[in-house]
Parts: structure tokens; C-alpha cells; sequence
């Protein structure tokens, strides 16, 4: 198996050498890693699966026997932060499927949860997802269109960037990561997520400092 970054990954110690091992991996990060914190991955039957972070916010977990949609979730334990991410990516024997969980990922499952009722990321639900298959797609459009000249100054395309599944790591050479450091995210009172750019975008944004809500 290879993960989101082509690197092997000996299904023998992932999966127990038993041919049907799937994963999940991404980078949790909000302009700098988030380390060492708990990821939940929970399923459209309720399922869930969990691990933690790396010292750089990466995780790897098996997601065989998991039935998407399903909605991912990581809790910084030092600030008490919550980020949310959706998947609507079918579960692959042998395939590793990525899914970041980034103040963007949270942006993007809080419309999702908007458009059908609710109030932000921590409301939206694998059945959510199921009922509005175009809700995530067009979330992420909306998002990639809002930010458009911050993507494309971090060294990124507005047209094939994801969110959620655009693997990266959280350093700051990392395109993605530049992204978020050009970005302010919060969370409003009633739990929306809110996105506003804080820097100009004369030219390149590369080696800012994180300047991210925490």
C-alpha cells in the first residue's frame, strides 16, 4: 500500500497482511502542526475509529469495514479547538484516502450543515452528507472562489485545490500550509466557521508567521 505521499506502506504491519486493509491518513495543522491530538473518524453507521497526531499533525489510521460518508475530527488539546472534515470518498482495499483536518476542512463542513439547517461543523453528519451528495462538492467551489488569490499566491490551483483532500504537510514550505497562514479562521458564537484573508497579496506569501486564531 501507498500512502496520500507514495510512500509504502507494508500492509503486513497496517493491515495484518490479510489483503483488505484500507487507510485514512492527512495533516492536521491551523498554520502550525497540530501534535500529538486525538483523531476520530466516525462512519455512516455510527463506526468510529481513532489515533493521534505526529509531532507534524500527521495521522494514519485503517478505515477498512468503515461505510462513507464519514465525518473526521481532531481536538487540539491545548486550545480546545475542534476541526471537522467530510468525506464522501468510498473506502478502497489497499488505498489510503486523505483527509486533512484544517481550519478549511471545518470551513467547508460548516456550510455543508448551513444548507441543510444546522449550525456549524460540529452539526453536520454522514447523513447529512448522504441526503446533499452536491452539498460538499459546491462548498468547496464556493471556498476555492472566496479565496482564490490566496490559493493561488500559496502556489496552489483554485480550480483542482481540496481541502480536504490536497495531502501536505503542516511546515511552512508546504503549499497548503502557506494557505493557512494567509488566512484567518474562527469560530463564531453560534459555532460557524468563518474565513477572512489577512494578507496582502502583492506577491508571494511565503515564510509568513502564523498569525492564526487560536
Amino acid at each position: 500500500m501507498e500512502d496520500s505521499f507514495g510512500n509504502l506502506v507494508p500492509e503486513a504491519g497496517f493491515g495484518g497482511g490479510d489483503g483488505g486493509a484500507a487507510g485514512a491518513d492527512g495533516s492536521a495543522g491551523d498554520g502550525v502542526p497540530i501534535p500529538n491530538a486525538p483523531v476520530t473518524i466516525v462512519d455512516s453507521v455510527g463506526k468510529s475509529v481513532t489515533t493521534r497526531t505526529d509531532a507534524l499533525g500527521y495521522y494514519r489510521l485503517r478505515i477498512d469495514g468503515l461505510t462513507p460518508p464519514l465525518i473526521a475530527r481532531v481536538t487540539n488539546e491545548k486550545t480546545g479547538v475542534i476541526w471537522y472534515s467530510p468525506s464522501v470518498s468510498p473506502v478502497i482495499a489497499r488505498e489510503f484516502t486523505t483527509i486533512n483536518l484544517t481550519g478549511l476542512t471545518d470551513k467547508v463542513a460548516s456550510d455543508v450543515a448551513a444548507k441543510a439547517g444546522r449550525t456549524g461543523a460540529a452539526q453536520l453528519t454522514p447523513a447529512i452528507l448522504s441526503a446533499n451528495p452536491k452539498a460538499l462538492q459546491d462548498a468547496k467551489a464556493q471556498l476555492n472562489a472566496d479565496l482564490s488569490k490566496q490559493i493561488t499566491a500559496a502556489g496552489l490551483n483554485p480550480s483542482t485545490f481540496d481541502p480536504v483532500g490536497t495531502p501536505f504537510r503542516a511546515v511552512l514550505v508546504d503549499p497548503y500550509d502557506k494557505l493557512l497562514e494567509s488566512v484567518q479562521i474562527v469560530k463564531a458564537p453560534d459555532g460557524t466557521t468563518l474565513v477572512d484573508p489577512i494578507y496582502s497579496l502583492g506577491g508571494s506569501i511565503g515564510g509568513l508567521g502564523s498569525r492564526q486564531m487560536r
